[in-house]
């Protein structure tokens, strides 16, 4: 993924789209000291990023040689000098990145299992516990962009949330996320107040 001969030549020329066979380019890593506080942003020199398919406000996956990664919204910006990506502070909190760190830089979209499901929400249609964890691991990949959740979510107001979908939810939530396993036969309790009720 890093280094090839052919992936150099690419990114000096800068081949139009159609014609890239490689789907990811290399670059130098910017840190910013900016922080946006709500969403992860990486900042792309706009003609390289347009030979790769990616435009404003696309998602793209920053991938460390490691194979850790991460994925971002595009901003472009003719200050990013080619071969690079500026890293908001917000994306180094998450994922420890260095200055002039080289990464991989792939578009990145979400599974069309999560936008059918989605359609199908906004029908009224029941969906699939597997199109239920599309959706969630969509959304906890930052994956899904801001359009589509929110058609998702709207969906709840037109057509009411069943016991079912809320259990499917949450168990896609625990599934997507970390869980912790306990040994059987012990006694795991946990006690929560609500506060101010007698």
């Amino acid at each position: 993924m890093f280094g090839s001969n052919k992936q150099k030549k690419l990114k000096k020329n800068f081949t139009p789209f159609k014609e890239v066979t490689e789907s990811y380019y290399s670059a130098k890593v910017q840190l910013l000291d900016i922080k946006d506080g709500e969403r992860l942003i990486v900042l792309l020199n706009p003609k390289q990023a347009m030979a790769f398919g990616i435009n404003l406000n696309n998602k793209v996956q920053l991938t460390k040689a490691n194979g850790e990664h991460i994925v971002a919204d595009v901003s472009l910006s003719e200050a990013v000098l080619e071969g690079n990506v500026a890293i908001c502070a917000d994306i180094s909190e998450k994922l420890n990145f260095e200055n002039n760190e080289l990464v991989a830089v792939s578009l990145t979209e979400s599974s069309s299992t999560s936008y059918e499901a989605i359609r199908k929400k906004m029908k009224g249609e029941t969906i699939s516990y597997d199109e239920m964890f599309a959706i969630i691991k969509d959304i906890s990949e930052n994956k899904l962009d801001d359009t589509m959740m929110t058609y998702y979510v709207a969906s709840s107001f037109f057509y009411p949330t069943t016991d079912e979908e809320m259990y499917q939810t949450a168990k896609a939530m625990a599934e997507c996320g970390v869980m912790f396993k306990y040994p059987k036969g012990e006694i795991i309790a946990d006690k929560h107040c609500i506060g101010g009720v007698p």
